[in-house]
């Protein structure tokens, strides 16, 4: 997701588990915490986007292929 991305890159770090070493020693600021609580807020909207995309591709998988699919 390119604003995590760029919200990694801005503290220097390239995934979320160093991302929360550094956050983890500054948590206590008011700002930081109002930042990180944002990011996860937007990281589980995207979560919930990419799961009703991914079951309305079942779906039409399942109309395209003209019957009631077991998908895993």
């Amino acid at each position: 997701m390119a604003a995590s991305e760029g919200f990694y890159r801005s503290i220097g770090v390239k995934t979320k588990s160093e991302a929360e070493s550094v956050w983890q020693k500054s948590y206590h600021h008011a700002d930081v915490r109002e930042q990180v609580e944002e990011l996860l807020k937007l990281e589980t909207e995207w979560d919930s986007f990419l799961e009703s995309v991914d079951k309305g591709l079942q779906t039409t998988d399942e109309q395209l292929s003209g019957g009631n699919q077991q998908t895993a």
